[in-house]
């Protein structure tokens, strides 16, 4: 009932007062449209997927084979890599980046680590005998950290992309790095 008397009602002032409405309606697409044009719209249900979902994981395999960037920040030392004081600036640069827009994820030794371990353990041994599955290279002195992006090859995403690797690196400043 009260929808149906309002809308009797709205009908009757239209009727009778057509260019006040319009210019009604007028004033207040002119006071939204600038808002609106402001607006970013990113059509992406990707935020709100389940990480551990293997339906999930078997899309992120096949995006990360076939579509998307990896950059690669090097760290290098002049002794052996594989110390934790490294592992958790490493840890850190990629927590920094996680949380970046358009970043997908950050591959490094030292998440192997935290992943095998639940943290990066204080023992030589364990981090001399891991398996880093090509992150470390044979000479034990550079390590790398795979950072899958999507940019869509927007320059302009692209560039502030670059600028965030550059600042969270920069922040954590450890030995040689290169991106």
């Amino acid at each position: 009932m009260i929808i149906e008397e309002y809308a009797a009602k709205l009908v009757e002032i239209q009727a009778e007062k057509p260019y006040k409405v319009l210019l009604g309606l007028f004033m207040v697409t002119a006071l939204v449209l600038p808002g609106a044009l402001n607006l970013q719209v990113k059509p992406s249900t990707e935020a709100i997927l389940p990480s551990d979902d293997p339906t999930v994981e078997s899309l992120d395999t096949l995006r990360a084979k076939f579509y998307g960037d990896t950059t690669y920040i090097v760290f290098e030392s002049e002794s052996d890599v594989r110390n934790t004081e490294l592992f958790e600036d490493i840890q850190r640069v990629g927590n920094r980046l996680e949380k970046r827009e358009n970043i997908r994820s950050v591959n490094s030794p030292a998440s192997l680590l935290k992943e095998r371990y639940e943290g990066i353990p204080e023992d030589r041994e364990e981090l001399e005998n891991f398996d880093y599955r090509g992150m470390v290279s044979e000479t034990k002195r550079t390590a790398v950290v795979a950072v899958r992006t999507d940019t869509q090859a927007n320059s302009g995403e692209i560039q502030k992309l670059y600028n965030s690797i550059h600042l969270a690196v920069g922040s954590e400043s450890p030995p040689q790095t290169t991106i």
